[in-house]
């Protein structure tokens, strides 16, 4: 991996999960929220980068599954959320797992903090900006369409029979410089002109795509 830090979401314990990843994972320093039942967050950092604060957050404050790694890179001081929101909630529920997290940043970050939220909010992002009061000096960050609709590389998830294709993985930011966003299903290989299979090397079988992000580093040096 070229990555400096790594986002898992919907991560689940398996007995032998560090054997799994250890080798893939070597060169990084792993955290992983603690939530007892269901899915959890992984966030991976590399070794070389100081981590100085990790947070959990208890579920009557964001009932959705969260974990926060803050980290200097360069003097400046970056934290990196790691959130999904549950898909066992129907609407209405997701919507207030959403707007919890909204309320915590909100009431937890001064306004010159450098702060980054990735993962799979299982809401699309056009939704949010036009229905959800997003705080001051945050904004949303997703790839943007590149014309033929059809691609892979458009969407963050495809569902089973391919009849939608859904935009749900994306980013909130605030004093965040990002250079690049994208989507990568580089995974999978086409075996058919719509057509895909996962490649042998890989372990397990992700349903989303893989949120890319590159970010100007503002150094304090």
């Amino acid at each position: 991996m070229g990555a400096d830090i790594v986002v898992l979401t919907e991560f689940y314990k398996t007995e032998n999960w560090l054997s799994k990843l250890a080798y893939k994972l070597n060169e990084y320093n792993i955290f992983t929220s603690e939530n007892k039942n269901g899915n959890k967050i992984l966030i991976a950092i590399k070794k070389e980068l100081k981590v100085v604060e990790i947070q959990e957050l208890p579920k009557n404050k964001v009932s959705g599954n969260f974990l926060s790694i803050s980290i200097l890179i360069d003097g400046s001081l970056y934290t990196i959320i790691g959130f999904r929101v549950r898909t066992e909630d129907d609407a209405k529920g997701k919507e207030k797992q959403f707007t919890e997290l909204l309320n915590y940043l909100n009431s937890t970050y001064t306004s010159d903090e450098k702060v980054m939220v990735l993962g799979d909010f299982n809401l699309w992002d056009t939704y949010v900006k036009t229905n959800l009061l997003i705080p001051k000096n945050y904004i949303i960050k997703a790839p943007e369409h590149q014309g033929n609709t059809k691609s892979l590389t458009n969407w963050s998830y495809v569902f089973k029979k391919d009849e939608n294709k859904a935009l749900l993985d994306w980013m909130i930011a605030k004093n965040i410089e990002v250079k690049t966003i994208d989507y990568s299903w580089e995974f999978l290989k086409q075996i058919g002109k719509e057509a895909y299979e996962y490649k042998s090397e890989y372990i397990g079988i992700p349903d989303h795509a893989q949120l890319i992000v590159e970010i100007e580093i503002e150094s304090q040096k």
